[in-house]
């Protein structure tokens, strides 16, 4: 019989596994390959959602708190921060820039000063609970609430400003000044794109709301002695930033918006630095320069002195005392109003806020208080007093007119429900 050649079954099989195994490698790449477009799909739907949530608003408009609060000026910078709501309430976004969306990188290292807590990296500021008080030339002020139930105060610095070493130096010897009627700084965030400045919050707003705000029927007069003592703190902080170091420190926009007052009410001095943090000198309302910062001249801008300061604080004075504004650009300033009136030998009530008629009593110290006001307003800055020799004018005043009365203070009944803190109705 002819051999046959008996096939070999195993070859077939063989094949057959391979085709097997071909077609579940296949099944298996086709599998990888969907389930990662699936994760890369969820990871950017994750990422544009986490986007969208702290994005900044950019642009568009924003009015300032109706009783003017909160370090503003006039000169809104490009992508200001603005108050953004969600499930948790608003937070501080971020901006475009360097650091994710643009801001500062949340990992970054706040520098701590003395008295401050809960706030060591950037983000612990832009997760936190915030609310926009106002924006304006130098930046945007937030009153943040911590993690740990602490408000502070923070502004966040737009403009470009003289940066380097030299401006680290300087926010620490700003940082180091510890008084009763300043503001202190308790830490601050200093990058190429951004300087973020964290200071306490005091509840009871502005001298300026104090002064001006609710001028309406209902309105609380704000007596004397509360006058008073406002102005003998406000006087007494700017002295102490004059002579604290050899460094001749000044604070360069000072008006009433930014003297805040403290759950003691008493004055205290808001803003400080700002002004040698910039390239350019700002100032909102020239009502409050001095002359010598507003003369014509073909060379660079004037030097700002400590002299500048004490016709500020003068302006401020007649606030105090005529219950008036300081003026806006193109009207009769107050300095000007004050010393026309005073020349026509008018009766002093012709000067004084209304509201005083209560102290009528108190006249000849309402009177003193103004030389005191007109001397810190002379034209030429040798004949201005320096701010310690102020204080001690106003003290001098005050110490003569001390009344046991016990009468309760307007600034008793105010809150922070009542008058935002950090105001500036545009310094």
């Amino acid at each position: 019989m002819p051999n046959r050649t008996v096939p070999d079954s195993s070859v077939p099989s063989r094949d057959l596994g391979r085709k097997n195994d071909s077609v579940l490698s296949n099944a298996a790449q086709l599998t990888i390959i969907i389930v990662g477009i699936a994760v890369a799909l969820l990871v950017i739907v994750v990422t544009a959602t986490w986007c969208r949530r702290t994005k900044r608003v950019e642009g568009g408009t924003l009015n300032k708190t109706a009783n003017g609060f909160g370090y503003v000026s006039k000169h809104y910078g490009p992508g200001e921060l603005k108050k953004k709501k969600s499930k948790g309430g608003a937070h501080l976004g971020q901006s475009n820039g360097h650091g994710p969306g643009g801001g500062p990188r949340e990992s970054e290292d706040m520098v701590v000063l003395e008295g401050c807590r809960g706030v060591d990296k950037v983000g612990d500021l832009l997760k936190a609970s915030a609310e926009m008080l106002g924006k304006g030339s130098v930046g945007t002020t937030f009153k943040v609430a911590m993690d740990g139930g602490d408000v502070v105060v923070v502004k966040r610095v737009r403009e470009k400003r003289n940066g380097g070493k030299e401006m680290d130096g300087f926010l620490r010897q700003i940082g180091g000044l510890r008084h009763c009627n300043i503001v202190s700084l308790r830490a601050y965030h200093n990058s190429n794109y951004e300087l973020l400045l964290v200071y306490d919050f005091l509840p009871k707003g502005s001298l300026h709301f104090v002064l001006h705000g609710n001028r309406g029927p209902g309105r609380t007069p704000l007596d004397w002695a509360t006058r008073l003592k406002l102005a003998s703190g406000s006087a007494q902080g700017l002295a102490f930033l004059h002579g604290c170091n050899k460094a001749k420190l000044f604070h360069g926009n000072l008006t009433s918006s930014n003297i805040l007052v403290d759950q003691m009410g008493s004055a205290c001095i808001a803003d400080i630095g700002l002004q040698q943090l910039l390239p350019a000198p700002f100032s909102s309302n020239s009502a409050y320069k001095a002359p010598e910062l507003m003369l014509p001249s073909s060379k660079s801008p004037r030097k700002f002195t400590q002299k500048c300061d004490v016709y500020s604080f003068g302006v401020v004075l007649m606030e105090i005392l005529t219950g008036k504004t300081a003026g806006e650009e193109g009207e009769m300033s107050l300095v000007e109003w004050v010393r026309m009136v005073v020349q026509k030998e008018c009766s002093t009530w012709e000067v004084l806020d209304f509201e005083l008629l209560g102290d009528k009593e108190m006249e000849e110290e309402m009177w003193a208080l103004l030389q005191v006001g007109l001397l810190s307003v002379s034209p030429l800055p040798k004949d201005r007093p320096t701010m310690g020799m102020v204080h001690r004018m106003i003290e001098d005043i005050r110490q003569k007119g001390v009344r046991e009365d016990g009468a309760k203070s307007i600034l008793d009944d105010l809150t922070s429900d009542s008058s935002p803190s950090h105001s500036e109705s545009t310094p």
